[in-house]
């Protein structure tokens, strides 16, 4: 990365942490277009569609998974050689989804979107699990390290997270109305990502 990306990331960086720092807590119905907003809800499905977590398995809307492994290293400073861990492979996915609040619901777009989601599940290579071992095989790494480790994070399905965000009224193809009218016909919001506003979800609550 080059100084001038260095510059716009951490200028990138020291905006979105004012805009959070400043995000007034919202519930679906007080939530207003174009203004950034703190958002908390369980994840639904939207249209019944839903990931399946690799390693897990677990039904969600995002997952992240990262494969690591062991490499021999020399550490100038206490004269000998260690194990540090690098990471050997990395995958994820994630599709629009439900935030519901109190009953009302707003599409998520994550596409765009900075995701922070705890790995909590985590596998050794060599507890022969069936998932790792699949995912292993299926990434080409056979051969490398027994040691090697895998870690997962989700936003699963019911799970309570926080979305920070501006939202945008769409026409509302269920007709379901929920959240108000226009000229039109039924609206529902949707949260996405843009320049101005970034789209910041989170599933460690206990830290906002």
């Amino acid at each position: 990365m080059g100084l001038v990306e260095l510059i716009s990331s951490f200028r990138a960086d020291r905006k979105i942490r004012k805009l959070l720092r400043n995000a007034s807590e919202r519930t679906l119905s007080e939530v207003r277009e174009s203004t950034f907003v703190r958002v908390t809800g369980t994840v639904q499905p939207h249209r019944s569609r839903v990931v399946e977590a690799p390693l897990s398995g677990r039904l969600c809307a995002y997952y992240s998974l990262v494969i690591r492994a062991p490499v021999r290293a020399w550490s100038v400073y206490s004269r000998r050689s260690h194990d540090r861990y690098v990471t050997v492979g990395e995958e994820d996915e994630g599709i629009p989804f439900e935030l519901e609040v109190d009953g009302l619901r707003a599409v998520i777009d994550p596409t765009d979107a900075w995701i922070s989601s705890s790995f909590d599940h985590k596998v050794h290579l060599h507890d022969d699990d069936p998932r790792a071992l699949e995912i292993w095989k299926r990434r080409g790494l056979v051969g490398t390290s027994n040691y090697a480790r895998f870690e997962e994070a989700v936003l699963a399905i019911g799970e309570r997270i926080a979305v920070f965000g501006a939202a945008m009224r769409e026409p509302d193809p269920d007709g379901s109305g929920e959240q108000g009218y226009r000229d039109h016909g039924p609206t529902r919001l949707r949260f996405s990502g843009s320049e101005r506003f970034p789209l910041v979800i989170r599933d460690d609550l206990r830290t906002l």
